[in-house]
Formats: structure tokens, sequence, C-alpha cells
């Protein structure tokens, strides 16, 4: 999360249970999505407070190559967001 709040359009929120919540140009944390390698990570069911499929990192810091933000409007291969969505890239 200390590499997203580096990044002028985001704010992570630490106050909201089982966070932290990222917000995405100002919107809901619950409008983003999540895709690594093309797989969304997304919370579909909304079971978490944070909109995260996991409350774990999902993969290390280590292993992440990009992370890219894209804020919408946006390409339509990524779909399903309306907020913002956190794109990794593994090595």
């Amino acid at each position: 999360m200390s590499t997203l709040a580096t990044d002028p359009k985001i704010l992570v929120d630490n106050s909201v249970a089982r966070g932290p919540a990222v917000s995405i140009a100002g919107g809901n944390y619950r409008f983003n999505s999540v895709t690594i390698d093309g797989v969304a990570q997304n919370d579909n069911f909304g079971l978490s407070k944070n909109a995260s499929a996991t409350q774990r990192t999902p993969i290390s810091i280590d292993a992440i190559e990009v992370l890219e933000v894209n804020v919408t409007p946006f390409d339509v291969t990524y779909g399903n967001f309306v907020g913002g969505n956190i794109n990794v890239v593994t090595k």
C-alpha cells in the first residue's frame, strides 16, 4: 500500500475496518478493481470491508515488475469497474 500512496490520484485510508481501503481519484474503494497478470482479484460477493478478495497481500512486492493505476474513463479491456483499476504485472 505504501507504493500506491505515492501516487497523487490515490488515497490510502487506514481507518476502514479490516482495511486499508484505496480510493482512486476520489471514488469509493468498493468501485475499484485489482488485476494481477490480467486476472481479477476482486471481492465479487461484498464480504470484505475493503473490497479486496483477501485480507492479505495477494503477492509479494518483490514479485511485481509493473504497477499501473488506471482511472476512469479507461480501456474497455479491463472492464467491470467504475472507480479505478490497479493492474499488477509480475516478473
